[in-house]
């Protein structure tokens, strides 16, 4: 999937010069058209290049080691030492590009050991002597990694050891490895370097999430919110004192809090682009909750009322976001977050308060796959739906190369929607934008379904400006057509255009999760939409008894939804009531269905 790509490159040029030694080059020529060094930078105009802004969020500086296979022994190229290996320094200096023959695009790395280069603020000092390199066209394979650590402090730095090919070791907490930068790995044969270059491209070891929660009850503000949590089998309650507000705690899943220090093996995977995996040393250990931050609440400190304007859980940081350990499938530890709350409704103008407890919204374990360098919002939504729902309303992972934003109704079982127009995710909006396909997963305690026969799409229409389209009052709706037969203000016609289930979901890195089935709507137009899923089937028992006047009778035979509807038997009926009875039943039990409203507007 094509996403916009706002991860920036480091790029090395690598300009191999004709040599007199055809045994250094091998069996191949070599091009004629550069110095013989190998340079850093970008001077191809048909890659990205590499600018100052870019070279900034890498501190001007990064480490190379490199790997050469000559012959089936593996040599290495960007590396002094021997037992303790040490990694090249490279330094951007804005200017500097062609002033020697190692710099060909402002990076640098020819230098002597002991010697500080760079610019004023940005300087690396060398280990030990750095000297030019070559393109070897006897080689077979090269394997470059690179890194850098912008932690801004020496004892604040990630711990980098056991640099081999294509693999080291890094160690350090969340916040170190958001300060962290991670190569894709970059391998071929020499000829298989676009124009002698070896382009690197960064990303962050750490992932950063957030949360955030919102309401939209009519008449009612929602305050005084207190957080449940389990811990060593024991239920945990985080609540406002008179001095500290509670704090975000859910239960799942995790690779650890955000003040953990873990130890990661970094090897590669088997994607075209080759990026690092990040394996921790522990990986069978779990921590069992995580802490999302400070969420300030209170008798006069009231939720937002809509996704743009959400409190945020860790309101002192930047976005909210908090840095956290990859949450992996590779690792075999992703599993469904719970979030569990109690919360008052407070009516200012009659001073009503509904004290609401036990309310437990589950994310599914598709959505709770933490990858390095994304960011990732889990927005809540309480809304009116008989005051028992809570909506998950955003899970938005974002990384250099696209947005995924889901939303999630958190009835039992939640209903999980999200949208794909022209090949990026709808984000940060309350509606989708028309020629958006949009997506709906339903999970049952956070196990997604098949919603094969058990599902049903409708638009939605109010003749009452005044009646909102809600999860409630749909709800309402559709029950007081099927079961009364009366036309409501709120009109839900069936929708089937372009309605399909499949088998498959865009993932946020443009690739696919296989689910076990999910409601596709292709490209709806403008409207209000409603996807709703049936939790449980009605059943309904013929009534045995005399015929009564005073008595409701519903008919034996079902709606398309399911629905037993109110019909009152004629006189014939009545008059051959033995046989006609049959036909009738006065205590069914209607189907149970859940549902979510999905706004669809132009652009």
């Amino acid at each position: 999937m094509n996403m916009k790509n706002k991860l920036f490159l480091a790029t090395t040029i690598i300009a191999l010069a004709s040599c007199s030694d055809n045994t250094y080059l091998g069996d191949q020529e070599g091009n004629a058209n550069g110095s013989g060094a190998i340079s850093f930078g970008s001077n191809t105009p048909a890659l990205t290049r590499s600018t100052a802004t870019d070279a900034a969020k890498l501190d001007y500086k990064f480490k190379v080691f490199g790997v050469k296979t000559v012959n089936s022994e593996d040599q290495r190229v960007f590396a002094t030492g021997t037992s303790d290996v040490k990694p090249y320094d490279v330094w951007f200096v804005d200017g500097s590009s062609n002033k020697t023959t190692s710099n060909s695009n402002n990076w640098e790395y020819v230098g002597a050991s002991g010697q500080a280069y760079g610019t004023t603020d940005h300087t690396v000092t060398l280990e030990a002597d750095q000297t030019i390199k070559y393109w070897d066209y006897s080689a077979t394979e090269y394997n470059f990694q690179a890194w850098s650590d912008i932690n801004p402090s020496a004892s604040g730095k990630v711990t980098v050891s056991n640099i081999n090919k294509n693999t080291m070791t890094i160690a350090g907490t969340p916040t170190q490895l958001a300060n962290f930068w991670i190569s894709d790995l970059q391998t071929g044969a020499p000829a298989s370097f676009a124009g002698h270059v070896v382009q690197f491209t960064f990303r962050k070891a750490a992932t950063k999430v957030r949360l955030g929660i919102y309401e939209t009850v009519p008449g009612y503000h929602v305050r005084n919110l207190k957080f449940k949590y389990t811990n060593n089998n024991s239920e945990q309650t985080s609540q406002k004192d008179n001095t500290t507000n509670p704090h975000a705690i859910l239960n799942g899943k995790f690779m650890g809090n955000s003040t953990d220090s873990k130890v990661f093996t970094i090897t590669y995977d088997g994607t075209t682009e080759k990026r690092p995996i990040l394996t921790p040393s522990d990986a069978a250990t779990k921590t069992t909750f995580f802490d999302f931050g400070e969420f300030v609440v209170g008798n006069n400190t009231y939720l937002g009322e809509n996704s743009t304007d959400a409190t945020w859980a860790n309101t002192g940081a930047t976005d909210h976001y908090t840095a956290v350990f990859p949450n992996t499938i590779t690792n075999n530890n992703v599993d469904k977050m719970t979030l569990k709350i109690d919360y008052e409704l407070f009516n200012e103008t009659s001073g009503e308060v509904i004290k609401v407890e036990n309310k437990t919204a589950v994310v599914p374990a598709t959505y709770m796959e933490w990858k390095p360098n994304y960011a990732y919002t889990y927005l809540f939504k309480i809304t009116d739906d008989q005051l028992t729902p809570i909506t998950l309303d955003a899970v938005v992972i974002d990384d250099g190369e696209g947005k995924q934003e889901t939303i999630t109704t958190v009835t039992e079982p939640s209903i999980t929607t999200f949208g794909v127009k022209n090949g990026a995710y709808s984000v940060g909006k309350n509606e989708y934008e028309t020629g958006t396909d949009i997506y709906a997963t339903i999970a049952v305690s956070g196990e997604i379904q098949n919603p094969t026969s058990k599902y049903f799409v409708y638009t939605a229409t109010t003749s009452d400006a005044t009646k909102l389209i809600t999860e409630a009052s749909v709800a309402d709706a559709i029950a007081e057509k099927a079961i009364k037969g009366v036309t409501p203000v709120i009109t839900c016609t069936a929708y089937t255009t372009n309605v399909s289930v499949v088998a498959s979901v865009p993932a946020e890195d443009g690739s696919t999760k296989t689910v076990t089935g999910a409601i596709k709507m292709q490209s709806p137009a403008a409207a209000t939409y409603v996807v709703a899923y049936k939790q449980t089937a009605g059943s309904a028992t013929a009534t045995s008894d005399a015929y009564s006047a005073s008595a409701t009778y519903y008919r034996m035979t079902t709606t398309a939804e399911g629905f037993y509807t109110i019909a009152t038997p004629t006189a014939e009926q009545i008059t051959n009531w033995a046989t006609e009875k049959a036909n009738f039943t006065t205590a069914p039990t209607q189907p149970v269905y859940v549902y979510k409203v999905i706004k669809v507007v132009e652009p």
